[in-house]
């Protein structure tokens, strides 16, 4: 009974006692090798035609000048290449000066339909995207002090989206 006591004893303190066992396992693979490629963003803004400059009285027709928004392009080799990333975009109509009698409406030309500049657009990648917009420049009879001059911007502001 001694006996089975001192190896019960010893058997308990063996298994007590915390032994560390590392193993290590190392192989090199020498054949594989790794290249990253950044997503190109492509955005393009084409006006149809050169700046307007124009005398604008209550007789003066409306005026209209057009762009395109797209996200491809078409290389010197005629290859053409697409965005590889997301993008929303708006457009704002920027009016120098606001005591200008001038109003202006912006129109897609697919659908016709007045284009809200508050409204965001969606591009989806590698899918191409071409839109073409119409802006058109008419007299605004105002009741106040006018001004002589005034620059309208077109401004589109694109960020890029993650999906």
């Amino acid at each position: 009974m001694k006996k089975l006591k001192k190896i019960l004893i010893i058997s308990i303190f063996l298994i007590s006692i915390e032994i560390n066992c590392f193993a290590r396992y190392y192989e090199n693979l020498e054949k594989i090798q790794t290249k990253a490629t950044i997503a190109e963003p492509i955005i393009r803004i084409d006006k149809l035609e050169d700046t307007i400059n124009l005398e604008l009285n209550k007789k003066t027709e409306p005026k209209e000048y057009f762009f395109i928004i797209k996200n491809y392009e078409i290389d010197e080799l005629n290859n053409k290449r697409i965005s590889e990333v997301d993008f929303n975009y708006n457009i704002e109509i920027i009016n120098s000066d606001n005591k200008f009698p001038v109003k202006y409406e912006l129109y897609d030309c697919t659908t016709g339909e007045k284009v809200e500049t508050k409204n965001q657009y969606n591009i989806e990648k590698k899918k191409e995207y071409e839109k073409k917009y119409k802006l058109v420049v008419s007299w605004n009879n105002l009741q106040s002090e006018m001004s002589n001059t005034s620059d309208i911007d077109i401004v589109v502001n694109v960020s890029q989206t993650n999906k």
